[in-house]
C-alpha cells in the first residue's frame, strides 16, 4: 500500500493506538500504511514526544479510517464496552446493514 500521507510505495502498518491498546487497533485494523519517513524517520509518527501532536495525529487516522476520533478513542479505553468497534468492524466488511 501507499503512504496515506504522501503516496510513497512500500509503506508498512501503523496502529492509530499503541503501547497497550496496540492488541485492540490488530482486532478491529485501525492500522494506516506509513512509509519509513512518516512512521520511524526524522519525521515521523514515533518520533512525536507531545501528547497533543499525537492525538492530532490519531484523529487524522481515524478521519482516513471513517471512524469518529472521540467515540472511537473511549471505546479503546474501555475495556468492557467496545460495541462501537465491534459494529463499526462489521460494517466495514459487510456484515451488518444498520449505522446510523
Amino acid at each position: 500500500m501507499n503512504c496515506c500521507l504522501c503516496g510513497k510505495e512500500n509503506s508498512i502498518g501503523h496502529h492509530v493506538f499503541g503501547g497497550a491498546s496496540r492488541l485492540i487497533s490488530d482486532k478491529y485494523r485501525l492500522v494506516v500504511p506509513l512509509c519509513h519517513y512518516h512512521h520511524t524517520g526524522a519525521g515521523g509518527f514515533h518520533q512525536l514526544k507531545d501528547g497533543r501532536e499525537i492525538a492530532k495525529w490519531e484523529r487524522k487516522f481515524c478521519k482516513m479510517l471513517g471512524l469518529d476520533y472521540n467515540k472511537t478513542l473511549r471505546a479503546v479505553i474501555s475495556k468492557h464496552n467496545r460495541e462501537y468497534l465491534d459494529k463499526r468492524w462489521k460494517i466495514l466488511h459487510g456484515i451488518w446493514a444498520d449505522w446510523e
